[in-house]
C-alpha cells in the first residue's frame, strides 16, 4: 500500500491522474457538448382509424416554409432542415438539439387517396392526413 501525504486542496484523484491528462479530457468534453449535433431524425408518430391514417412529425424551431413534403410512387417523403445559429454574445456550455438537414420517407399503403392528403403544421408539430380509399380491385381478364 502507497501513502500519500495529505496536501490541503489536493486529491487523491491529483496523483493517481496526471494534471495533462485531467485538463485534455475536460477540454475533449466540453467541445462535445457545445458543438451541435449534426445527425437529425425528427420523432414520427403513426397511427389510424377506420378512415384515414396520421402521422406527426415533431419539427420544433422550424417554419413551415423550410419543410417540404413529396409525395412520388407511394412514397411520402418530408425533409427539411433545421439551422445552428450561434450568438457570438454567448458562450455555449452545452448544446443538446439536434441541427441538420433530414428527410423522413413513409411508404404509404395501397389504399389512401393521395389526392386528399393535407398536412397542417402547428406549434412544432407536422400533423399530415392521409384518408382510406378502396383497394383496387384486380380485373379478370377473359380469354376469347
Amino acid at each position: 500500500m502507497t501513502l500519500v501525504k495529505f496536501k490541503p486542496g489536493f486529491s487523491l484523484m491529483d496523483s493517481m491522474i496526471p494534471n495533462a491528462f485531467s485538463k485534455a479530457f475536460d477540454s475533449m468534453m466540453d467541445e462535445n457538448f457545445t458543438k451541435p449535433i449534426i445527425n437529425f431524425t425528427p420523432a414520427l408518430d403513426i397511427a389510424e382509424d377506420e378512415s384515414a391514417y396520421f402521422f406527426s412529425l415533431s419539427l420544433a424551431g422550424l417554419k413551415k416554409e423550410e419543410i417540404t413534403i413529396d409525395l412520388k410512387n407511394d412514397v411520402l417523403t418530408i425533409s427539411g432542415e433545421r439551422k445552428f445559429e450561434k450568438n457570438e454574445n454567448h458562450k455555449l456550455h452545452r448544446v443538446e438539439s439536434f441541427y441538420g438537414s433530414f428527410t423522413r420517407n413513409i411508404t404509404l399503403p395501397e389504399n389512401v387517396k393521395s389526392e386528399a392528403i393535407m398536412a397542417e403544421f402547428t406549434n412544432g408539430v407536422l400533423l399530415l392526413n392521409v384518408p382510406k380509399g378502396d383497394l383496387a380491385k384486380p380485373k379478370f381478364i377473359a380469354i376469347k
